[in-house]
């Protein structure tokens, strides 16, 4: 084990046995330290010389191995020294980079958060704004209640003042009905006259077939009682068939200048109880036809079963009517015939087609 010398130095000086070199090289990074405590630091090389001489100062002559690994160890600690300078350097630039790789980071992440706050204050601008028209829209829409309950009252009242003109219109359409119907059978009464036709005029002949339409309200009836007196006693000559012939066979039998749409007899066809065919017939441009199907209203329910197709519902003065296909088919057994269909839109449009075979 190596003891270490007396602390008392011989005065008897030795030049070491290696020699200085005279090598310089660039201020190191450690040098920094030398401004602590100038007069006391030295270079590595200054020490490693100093070094040197300790290994020749500590090993005697006669201990040359030990002295031969002193002066090796101490040979590597410049280098040594420089490496290790070059990583402290290495570590500082990384550092460095690092440092200003933090701060731009940094200014980015304060550039962002400005913007975030600007779009934060934006958003909450736009936010109030909003809230402020909504409160605007709620005000108004409180205000607008009453008016709201007053549009639905005006409403009411209107749909019922439609509903009641609806009834008098309704009414005044039958009423006209009524005095063309009436008009018709006056003017039938008239030409029979001037004939000499007592027979059509007998009462026995007629039938009474008028009903007088009740009115909506006191104030609607406002008829005349002696008017409808009148009323009654002419719609008292209306005939329940207005026309018979001993072989006739369709309407057209019954063409002429005087003609009215009404009732038939058909003694040249036979229903299926051996009875004369009645028909509507209705003359258009001098030609008679046989209303087969009317339905204008929708007052006569269509929906229906077999039986009722069969043997035909409705009325044949003037209402909706479905004639029957047993009377149909006795109808064109034997004859040709041409189907003519007249339909019209809600609007008023007229479509027709006619069908000869």
């Amino acid at each position: 084990m190596y003891q270490p010398p007396p602390t008392t130095r011989s005065t008897t000086t030795r030049k070491p046995t290696t020699t200085r070199t005279t090598t310089t090289i660039k201020p190191s990074p450690l040098n920094h330290f030398a401004s602590k405590n100038p007069k006391t630091y030295k270079n590595p090389f200054e020490r490693s010389v100093e070094m040197s001489d300790f290994c020749t100062t500590n090993f005697p002559t006669g201990n040359v191995e030990q002295k031969r690994l002193c002066q090796e160890i101490l040979a590597n600690i410049p280098d040594r020294i420089i490496h290790l300078e070059g990583q402290l350097r290495s570590t500082i630039d990384m550092v460095n980079r690092v440092k200003t790789e933090q701060d731009e980071t940094s200014f980015e992440i304060i550039n962002e958060l400005g913007a975030v706050d600007m779009d934060s204050k934006r958003l909450e601008e736009k936010t109030e704004e909003q809230e402020k028209k909504l409160n605007r829209v709620t005000r108004t829409l409180e205000n607008l209640k009453p008016r709201i309950g007053e549009i639905d009252n005006m409403y009411e009242k209107y749909a019922y003042m439609v509903d009641v003109m609806e009834k008098k219109k309704q009414v005044l359409e039958e009423m006209m009905d009524g005095v063309n119907t009436i008009h018709s059978t006056m003017k039938a009464m008239i030409v029979n006259e001037m004939a000499g036709s007592k027979k059509q005029a007998q009462p026995s002949s007629y039938r009474w077939n008028y009903q007088p339409v009740p009115m909506s309200s006191s104030s609607d009836n406002a008829m005349p009682k002696q008017y409808e007196r009148e009323l009654y006693e002419i719609a008292k000559a209306k005939p329940a068939t207005i026309g018979k012939k001993t072989d006739a066979k369709d309407c057209s039998e019954f063409d002429g200048p005087n003609s009215l749409d009404g009732k038939y007899e058909m003694n040249g066809i036979r229903d299926v109880r051996g009875k004369s065919l009645t028909v509507r017939c209705e003359f258009t441009k001098g030609k008679g036809w046989i209303i087969i199907q009317r339905r204008v209203d929708g007052k006569t329910n269509f929906t229906r079963g077999w039986n009722d197709y069969k043997s035909g519902f409705g009325t044949l003065s003037g209402g909706e009517l479905w004639l029957g296909l047993e009377a149909i088919y006795r109808l064109t057994m034997k004859t040709p015939m041409l189907l003519e269909i007249i339909m019209q839109d809600t609007d008023g449009r007229t479509y027709t087609a006619l069908y000869k075979k």
